[in-house]
């Protein structure tokens, strides 16, 4: 192997320095530093991790970085003690050699790495500050007095973050039966800041394997408004404390500790906090519901304006105690939709003696087909806290259908192939007989023109059979896909039935004959077709060893770059790549297959497959192997507008 001469390789880091600044302490934090190639070789980098600190680590640790391109470094750092620090991350270069054209080693065909003492090291500096999380957790004491049984009362409070750095919460209560966390409404608010927003439950998470552990992340200078909920299922009592976790610190327990040690922690190296003291009493209960539950259907067809249908249903009180009991319906958050008549109840309170028993009846009367809710809080004797919570759903029963699946996705699939997919229509509400009409909307092609490559049947008819009850047996539709020309859409399909019901089935799809397009196609099916390339849309298969000339075509798939072709005008001649079915895969006892039982073979519609999870050592995977490979050397050299630069798949793509 001949050798040529090594010319100069240069790499520096866009930032030569990366601070951490108020990292908290037992987090990672995560920065990026990226190493800039302004050399005219390719050169291979590695992390010289003896100088690091512990908790700073550097990845990739090492690769290569192609002659004028980037390379990012993820740098994460998880200090344990409150510090100042500054390190540095030594970065050893290596020049590269190229070989001599004639070289058999398929490992040299972009560089290989020439002797250690061609190596320079450049530095990074690395340098912040750790800072302790101070929490703070208002109230902390929670006294649950007089929950009945069956109930559920929560306590709000706060969780204020006054550090100057975010800080991880976690409450374990595994041994506490019916206390829960509730982030039904976790609002933030900025300190020093009357202006407070809801917020999703994005900072919330519980591992499913420890459902009773809760955490949360609370950014510096926040605060969040939870609660604790209490749903007793027996008369006891309860007086405990929760061990609270800040940033994978024992900080209660540290914190108690503190308080009875003779020498306090002064001053503080890791995040301390109060337990979490709860007491509670739980209470008989008096009175006994009939339901909670109370839900009322209307079919649509039955709705008149001018003669409003009404259902109602009774809820049964009954005093179980010996004493009297005082109920009042709190409809206060649901007044407008009692306001308008959608749901009336008869009584709204009283008192009721003991072992008596009261019928209250509940009316729904709606006005506009849709759904309605309302949750009704049971108070007992001038007790603020709920005792039972009535739940109201009241829906006209519109039709409707859902499809199964709901989104039809076909995989890309070479041109002229059909591929096929059976889709399930699940009725709902319809009470009488219907039938379905379907429009199928024109796509445009990559040429502008307009096709119409969707078709639908329905192999069982498309009459929806109505009942009583408003459940309806499923239709099966089949879907078809074909192209002769490329195109890639996302449109809807639009199922219509007699009363003017319109649904929408979002079907998006591709057709063409580009290799990275198809390739999930072609690896699925390498043991069923082969790919050729064919002439005038005939079975005459161009052989390998011609220079084949790939004249320009309006749909833009063959290229118009060309140097030579054999016996033909280019002008002429057009070629395009097929589909051939393997006759030996099909079938096994024979050797030969007529021309036209080979066309009604490419005619056969193709099951819709999707390239899911390979074995490796398959065809398939080998297959797949080869195309991420060829990918990734084209977007390394010439797929990043700034100059090459190394790609991995699919590390890269998910930095």
């Amino acid at each position: 192997m001949e050798e040529h001469e090594v010319g100069h390789t240069k790499v520096v880091f866009l930032e030569p320095r990366i601070l951490f600044s108020n990292s908290p302490q037992g987090l990672t934090t995560w920065r990026k530093a990226i190493l800039h190639n302004v050399g005219q070789n390719h050169a291979y980098f590695k992390v010289c991790d003896q100088s690091l600190l512990s908790t700073i680590n550097i990845v990739p640790s090492q690769g290569i970085i192609p002659f004028g391109g980037l390379t990012v470094l993820n740098i994460s750092c998880t200090p344990t003690v409150a510090e100042k620090f500054d390190t540095r991350a030594k970065e050893q270069i290596l020049h590269n050699k190229k070989c001599d054209d004639n070289c058999q080693n398929k490992s040299c065909d972009i560089y290989n790495m020439v002797a250690i003492r061609h190596a320079n090291v450049i530095d990074l500096r690395i340098g912040g500050s750790v800072e302790i999380a101070d929490v703070e957790i208002n109230p902390g004491v929670f006294n649950f007095s007089g929950t009945y049984v069956g109930a559920t009362q929560i306590i709000p409070f706060i969780i204020k973050n006054k550090g100057i750095t975010r800080a991880r919460v976690e409450f374990n209560l595994q041994d506490f039966e019916y206390f829960s966390l509730d982030f039904q409404r976790i609002r933030e608010e900025e300190q020093g800041s009357s202006v407070s927003r809801l917020l999703v439950v994005r900072g919330h998470f519980t591992d499913p394997a420890f459902p009773d552990i809760y955490s949360l992340e609370v950014e510096e200078g926040t605060s969040l408004e939870c609660g604790i909920a209490f749903s007793p299922k027996e008369v006891a009592t309860y007086d405990f404390c929760i061990q609270v976790q800040i940033n994978f610190f024992e900080a209660s327990e540290l914190y108690t500790k503190c308080c009875l040690s003779k020498s306090p922690m002064i001053p503080k190296t890791t995040p301390l906090i109060r337990p979490c003291y709860v007491q509670a009493t739980v209470l008989q209960a008096p009175l006994r519901l009939s339901s909670t539950d109370f839900t009322f259907e209307i079919p649509f067809y039955t709705m008149d304006p001018n003669n409003k249908v009404t259902k109602t249903q009774d809820l049964v009180l009954h005093n179980t105690s010996k004493q009297d009991v005082k109920w009042t319906l709190d409809i206060s958050n649901n007044g407008k939709l009692f306001k308008d008549g959608t749901f009336k109840i008869s009584v709204l309170s009283g008192i009721l003696q003991p072992h008596n028993e009261i019928n209250v009846s509940i009316s729904f009367c709606p006005s506009h087909p849709t759904k309605y809710t309302a949750d009704i809080p049971i108070h007992l004797n001038d007790n603020p806290i709920c005792y039972r919570k009535l739940c109201l759903v009241g829906e006209v029963k519109s039709p409707k259908l859902s499809f199964d699946p709901p989104f039809i996705f076909f995989a890309p699939v070479p041109l002229d192939v059909t591929t096929k997919m059976n889709v399930n229509i699940l009725p709902q509400n319809y009470f009488r007989d219907s039938t379905l009409d379907v429009q199928i909307p024109t796509v445009s092609l990559l040429d502008g023109d307009e096709a119409q490559p969707l078709s639908v049947t329905f192999p069982k008819g498309c009459i929806i059979t109505g009942s009583s009850s408003g459940i309806n047996a499923q239709l099966t539709c089949h879907l078809s896909f074909k192209s002769s020309k490329p195109v890639s859409f996302f449109t809807d399909i639009l199922f219509c039935d007699n009363r003017d019901n319109w649904f929408l089935l979002p079907v998006t799809g591709t057709a063409e004959n580009c290799l990275l397009t198809i390739y999930p196609y072609m690896a699925t099916h390498l043991d069923k077709q082969t790919i050729i390339l064919k002439e005038d849309k005939s079975d005459i298969s161009v052989k390998s060893g011609e220079n084949v000339l790939l004249p320009y075509q309006e749909a833009g798939l063959l290229s118009s770059t060309f140097t030579k072709c054999n016996d033909a005008e280019p002008a002429k001649k057009k070629l395009f790549v097929g589909i051939e079915i393997i006759p030996e895969r099909l079938n096994s006892g024979k050797s030969k297959t007529s021309k036209e039982d080979k066309d009604k073979s490419m005619k056969k519609e193709e099951k819709n497959e999707h390239f899911s999870s390979l074995e490796e050592g398959t065809k398939a995977y080998d297959f797949f192997e080869k195309v991420v490979h060829a990918a990734q050397t084209w977007f390394s050299l010439f797929g990043w507008p700034e100059g090459p630069h190394s790609l991995s798949i699919p590390e890269t793509i998910r930095r």
